[in-house]
């Protein structure tokens, strides 16, 4: 009887999981991907490579006008307009929007009142608007506002400040060049190792496993964690947020503390369900780092670059900035002072990669093996790593960085390599975000 109503207990919280996953995925699509800083570094960089000879005779201004449209869409996309509510106004201008930008620039700051005044009919250049442009714009948006206002106040400074914006413009075309070769490098040599791989590992290594639990124990372990986890996730930070003033650094502890907070569960579901299994802990391999699951670290970090590039630049092209990602890439963007930055770090680089490894990789991979064969018990585990990020941009890129996660600790047999691969992963996109 117990065992009945324990079965049908979860039985009702698998259907409250598949719902909360696949409601959030579908919600997913309407939803643009995170802006980050990076995203901005690169537009800004392209509106400044813009103006250098080389791409205003290869490009043709047909062309150099579709950039300008695509980066207005790019910054019409982050959430908190107040912090690109100038460089949006003066994007519209450059599309020839400019009673929109001069509607959108509301706000009480000398800036807004320099930028106003300078494309108002009849224009007029402000008193010290050229140091505030200075001041507070770089980049394109400098040089465009300063044009302007050159060309209301000074136009005998044009020809220099020209000149100034061909040089910058060479200079921010080879910024781009060297940005977009370090990926291009990284995917040669992932590559090269990923065929080393490929061929390596032509024969799947049959782990020696011996899984003491059956499949009922997964699938409880699997539906008491995300349950506690969504409980502990959705009601956690709504309590810290009542008791804590709001600020940058009180949002990162909100988010590392949810995050720490969660783990305590996974902890006490492993604990009661593995009470009554003996040698539990042979299944996750917890031994000692060692050079060799460092190289494996390094290795699968290499490998999964190419992967994981051409995958998402395939996403891109048939979501068409639809399916969402991960939000916690735009808030760290959006937070820089030094705790929240080291808060962030250590929820992405740290705590994620230890909790995600031990339940997908320490417990769902080699449970799996008991059932299904070895290669698809590894897609199967990517898989649900996946989905539990619940959007829709995520799930072929973090399938395919799941088996190559799953695939060395396989060959490694040590549950701290893919904890170090998937912490490096996150490290590199933690700082491509900041």
């Amino acid at each position: 009887m117990i065992d009945r109503l324990r079965r049908f207990v979860f039985f009702c919280l698998s259907f409250f999981t598949c719902y909360v996953i696949f409601t959030n995925i579908y919600g997913s699509w309407s939803t643009p991907p995170p802006q980050t800083k990076l995203d901005r570094l690169q537009t800004d960089l392209f509106l400044q490579a813009l103006s250098s000879d080389w791409v205003k005779q290869t490009a043709g201004q047909d062309i150099i006008n579709i950039f300008y449209q695509n980066a207005l869409q790019e910054y019409q996309q982050v959430k908190d307009q107040s912090q690109v509510i100038h460089q949006v106004g003066l994007l519209l201008i450059k599309n020839d929007r400019v009673d929109q930008a001069l509607n959108l620039w509301q706000q009480e700051d000398e800036l807004t009142a320099v930028l106003k005044a300078l494309w108002q009919s009849p224009p007029s250049a402000l008193t010290n608007g050229d140091s505030l442009i200075k001041q507070d714009l770089n980049g394109w948006y400098e040089y465009f506002a300063l044009h302007r206002f050159y060309e209301v106040a000074r136009p005998e400074s044009l020809a220099i400040l020209d000149l100034q914006q061909t040089i910058e413009a060479e200079a921010a075309l080879f910024r781009l060049i060297i940005i977009n070769l370090i990926p291009v490098c990284g995917s040669v040599i992932g590559g090269g190792i990923l065929l080393f791989y490929l061929i390596k590992l032509r024969n799947p290594l049959e782990l020696d496993w011996s899984i003491p639990w059956n499949l009922e124990t997964l699938w409880q372990v699997l539906v008491s964690w995300f349950v506690s986890y969504a409980l502990i996730a959705q009601f956690l930070p709504q309590v810290m947020r009542s008791w804590l003033p709001n600020s940058a650094s009180n949002q990162a502890l909100i988010i590392a503390t949810t995050y720490l907070v969660s783990m305590v569960p996974m902890i006490a579901i492993f604990a009661i369900s593995f009470r009554k299994f003996s040698g539990w802990q042979k299944v996750f391999n917890l031994q000692p780092i060692n050079p060799r699951a460092i190289l494996w670290a390094i290795g699968g970090y290499l490998a999964a670059i190419p992967l994981v590039i051409t995958i998402s630049l395939g996403q891109q092209l048939l979501l068409k900035g639809h399916g969402g990602g991960n939000p916690l890439l735009e808030i760290i963007s959006q937070n820089q002072n030094k705790l929240s930055v080291l808060l962030f770090w250590l929820t992405l680089a740290v705590s994620a990669p230890v909790f995600e490894e031990l339940l997908f990789r320490g417990f769902v991979f080699p449970s799996l093996t008991k059932y299904v064969p070895h290669n698809l018990s590894l897609w199967l585990s990517a898989i649900l790593f996946a989905l539990v990020h619940m959007n829709v941009n995520d799930i072929l890129p973090l399938t395919l960085l799941g088996v190559v996660l799953g695939t060395v600790y396989d060959r490694s047999r040590n549950i701290f390599t893919p904890i170090l691969l998937h912490s490096l992963w996150n490290t590199g996109s933690f700082f491509l975000c900041c």
